[in-house]
């Protein structure tokens, strides 16, 4: 697949724009997608970076990853514009990318990272779930905000964390939710153990057997349920439940990894 993977790279290097101060940027006119977006494409062009170690694109993931910082929002937070307050569901995008820049040896700051420490605290409920924008708990942003606690350094023996693995557990893998499903098997593949096992068993039967087998759209997935499926079409989809099977193919687990290259 490297013919494809290339044509993304390069699709996502001209359609970078700049600012005067150095900072790279993709935004489009759909204003509730536009850091979404931008922590997507920084989380792809630095995978690549780490993984083929071309310095080539070093210079852009810096410019992404320098137009992160500038977006923060003062309460610790990314939101759907830069400079919004935060909001849990995109800071997770954000920390993902900064993550994979970190693992490429791009410098994060201390303080962005503190200061997102410090919006995770004003999401918590019952010392372990979190909140969407300091709404109703959510078990999406359950999984989120646990997983950053772990790239942040928490233990995976904490008490929050294996409270947040019980509870997740419990509510087991969506049949439409694929947005969840990708934050809560990266969380409970981190955690490892029989609630993984248990968890990768049923998640797996469900993407293996839910995929398309036959006809032009075989190979992908859609469940038409859910209606952020329907606003990101059978390609997101299908995107995401490549993601979430991909997970332990690309990632080590926290238990196994105690370097910094996981936590920072």
């Amino acid at each position: 697949y490297s013919d494809h993977v290339s044509k993304g790279i390069y699709f996502l290097l001209q359609t970078m724009q700049f600012k005067p101060d150095g900072q790279g940027y993709w935004l489009t006119e759909v204003a509730h997608a536009q850091m979404y977006e931008h922590g997507m494409a920084t989380l792809a062009l630095c995978e690549a970076l780490q993984m083929t170690g071309d310095t080539s694109l070093r210079g852009a993931c810096e410019a992404a990853v320098k137009f992160i910082f500038a977006a923060q929002h003062t309460d610790g937070g990314w939101n759907y514009h830069p400079k919004g307050p935060g909001d849990l569901s995109i800071v997770g995008w954000q920390m993902l990318a900064l993550k994979s820049a970190s693992a490429a040896k791009i410098p994060v700051p201390y303080e962005v990272l503190r200061e997102c420490d410090k919006f995770l605290e004003s999401q918590v409920a019952q010392g372990f779930m979190y909140k969407y924008r300091k709404q109703a708990v959510s078990d999406s942003m359950t999984a989120i905000g646990n997983l950053i606690r772990l790239f942040r350094g928490w233990s995976t023996t904490d008490g929050a964390i294996l409270r947040a693995q019980s509870h997740i557990a419990k509510a087991a893998p969506s049949v439409d939710d694929v947005y969840y499903n990708y934050y809560a098997t990266q969380f409970m593949f981190h955690l490892g153990g029989p609630r993984w096992q248990n968890w990768n068993a049923v998640m797996r039967e469900l993407l293996v057997n839910s995929q398309l087998k036959q006809g032009h759209m075989s190979g992908s997935w859609f469940f038409e349920r859910n209606p952020f499926n329907r606003k990101g079409g059978r390609l997101y989809v299908t995107a995401m439940c490549c993601l979430t099977l991909e997970v332990y193919y690309r990632c080590l687990p926290v238990y196994e990894n105690s370097s910094e290259e996981f936590r920072f």
